[in-house]
C-alpha cells in the first residue's frame, strides 16, 4: 500500500519510515571511502554511467555517495527522483528504458539532458522493515541485467545496509556512553551537595564518619559546656512582627550567632524556636571548652546589645537575649532513622536551660561549676542559690566580662 506526495507515490508508514532514518544519522554527514567503493563497483559490475546511494527524508532524496554525477549535485526535490518509486517497492526494480515507460517518461531526467534510459535500483530496508532510500545504477542506453549481475546489485544493497546498521550501533553505545557519563556526573553532582549537606548539619568528626559508611555511636563526655540562648518575650514579638518580617529578623540574629559559635570553636547543636543551642567540648574534646563558651557568650551578648540599640534609635521593638551556661558531663550522638540529627542530652544540657530561664534580659547566667573552669579569667557576680525548676536551688552567677587580668595577658 501507498500514498501520494507531490502526485508521487509514498509508503504508507512513511513519517515512521522518515524517524527511523533519522536514527542513523546519515544525512548531511561527510563523505565516507567505504560508501564510494560500493558506488564505483555497481557501476562497474552493470556498465552503467551512474551510480548513487541516496537516502529519503520527508523532501528530499539525499546523496550519500555517487558515481558519474557533478560533485555540487547532493539532492533533488523527491517528486523529481527516478527512485522515489523504488522505495514502495520489496526488491530489485529494472526498468530497461524509461523512455517508454509512463512512469518515468515526464521525470526531467529521462524527457530532457541526459536522457537516462536503463534504470536499476534496489531499496535498502533496514531490519526494521522501512525502506530508507536506494542503491541505484542507471545509463543514458537502453540495457538488460545478467541474472548473476542482479544478484550482485542485491549483495551491494546488503553490504550498504551493513553499514548503516554499523553506524547505527555506533551511535548507540556513543549516546549509552554520553547517557552514564550524564548520570555519573549527577551522581557525583548529587554526592557533591549531599556531602556538602552532611558538613553543614554535623560536626566536623561525626561528619566525615557519615560521609565515610562508619557508624557513629553515641558517645560519653565527662566535661563541656552547654550553652542555651534564648529571647525574652518572642510571643510578644510574635504578636506585633509580620511573620516573614519575624522569621528574617530571628534568622540574621542566628546567623551572627552561628558566625561568633565558630570564631571560639564551638558547635551549633540546633534551634527550636526562638531558643539556640551550642556546646562546647565536644564532639572533639577541649581543655578550655568552658573558656571559648564565655568568650563566645560574651561576643553574642554584646553583639546582639548594640543591634538592639540601634533598633531603639529606629523606635522598633528590641530583641532582649538570655543566656544559660553550664559545664559538666553530656552525651551526644546521631538520633533519628529518616532524619538524622546531631544532638546533646544529659543532666547537664537540662540545668543549662533551667539557667537560661532563671536568666534576665541582656545577661548571661552561669552554673558553679563553669566558675570553678574558669577561675578568675571573667568577672562575676554571684546570685546566689535561685529555685530551678526540677533542680530544687542552684547557684547561679552572671558573667559580666573578661577580667583585666585575662585582657592584658
Amino acid at each position: 500500500m501507498s500514498a501520494l506526495y507531490k502526485g508521487i507515490e509514498i509508503p504508507d508508514d512513511d513519517a515512521e519510515r522518515v524517524k527511523a532514518l533519522e536514527d542513523y544519522e546519515i544525512l548531511d554527514s561527510e563523505q565516507e571511502r567505504d560508501f564510494d567503493d560500493i558506488t564505483e563497483l555497481a557501476a562497474a559490475l552493470t556498465g552503467c554511467k551512474v551510480s548513487y546511494i541516496g537516502f529519503f527524508d520527508e523532501e528530499r532524496m539525499w546523496l550519500k555517495s555517487k558515481y558519474g554525477l557533478p560533485a555540487d549535485l547532493t539532492e533533488r526535490p523527491r517528486e523529481l527522483t527516478l527512485c522515489s518509486r523504488t522505495i514502495c517497492q520489496s526488491d530489485l526494480l529494472i526498468v530497461p528504458d524509461m523512455s517508454q515507460d509512463p512512469r518515468y517518461a515526464e521525470l526531467p531526467t529521462v524527457k530532457n539532458p541526459p536522457n537516462a534510459k536503463f534504470y536499476c535500483s534496489m531499496p535498502l530496508i533496514n531490519p526494521d522493515g522501512f525502506a530508507l532510500g536506494t542503491l541505484c545504477v542507471w545509463d543514458t542506453a537502453v540495457m538488460e541485467l545478467e541474472p548473476h549481475i542482479q544478484q550482485c546489485m542485491r549483495r551491494l544493497a546488503r553490504q550498504v545496509l551493513s553499514k548503516l546498521e554499523l553506524r547505527r550501533q555506533v551511535i548507540e553505545v556513543r549516546r549509552q556512553n554520553q547517557e552514564t557519563s550524564q548520570a555519573l556526573e549527577t551522581e557525583k553532582a548529587n554526592a557533591g551537595r549531599t556531602e556538602k549537606l552532611v558538613r553543614d548539619l554535623f560536626p566536623s568528626p561525626v561528619a566525615e564518619r557519615i560521609i565515610a559508611g562508619d557508624p557513629v555511636e553515641p558517645r560519653y563526655y565527662a566535661s563541656a559546656t552547654v550553652m542555651f540562648i534564648d529571647f525574652e518575650g518572642f510571643t510578644t514579638l510574635t504578636e506585633a512582627t509580620e511573620p516573614r518580617a519575624l522569621i528574617d529578623q530571628l534568622g540574621d540574629f542566628f546567623s551572627t550567632f552561628d558566625r561568633i559559635i565558630e570564631k571560639h570553636g564551638l558547635e551549633k547543636i540546633k534551634t527550636i524556636g526562638d531558643g539556640y543551642l551550642a556546646a562546647s567540648g565536644l564532639p572533639v574534646e577541649t581543655r578550655d571548652h568552658a573558656h571559648r563558651a564565655c568568650l563566645a557568650a560574651l561576643n553574642i551578648r554584646d553583639a546582639m546589645g548594640k543591634r538592639n540599640a540601634e533598633r531603639k534609635k529606629l523606635l522598633l521593638p528590641e530583641w532582649p537575649i538570655r543566656i544559660g551556661l553550664h559545664s559538666g558531663s553530656a552525651i551526644a550522638g546521631i538520633v533519628g532513622v529518616n532524619r538524622l540529627t546531631y544532638d546533646v542530652w544529659g543532666d547537664g544540657v537540662n540545668l543549662a536551660a533551667r539557667l537560661q530561664e532563671n536568666c534576665e534580659a541582656g545577661q548571661i547566667n552561669i552554673s558553679e561549676s563553669t566558675v570553678g573552669l574558669v577561675g578568675d579569667m571573667f568577672e562575676l557576680r554571684a546570685r546566689g542559690e535561685m529555685e530551678a525548676k526540677n533542680k530544687g536551688l542552684v547557684k547561679m552567677y552572671y558573667l559580666l566580662a573578661r577580667s583585666d587580668d585575662a585582657l592584658s595577658s
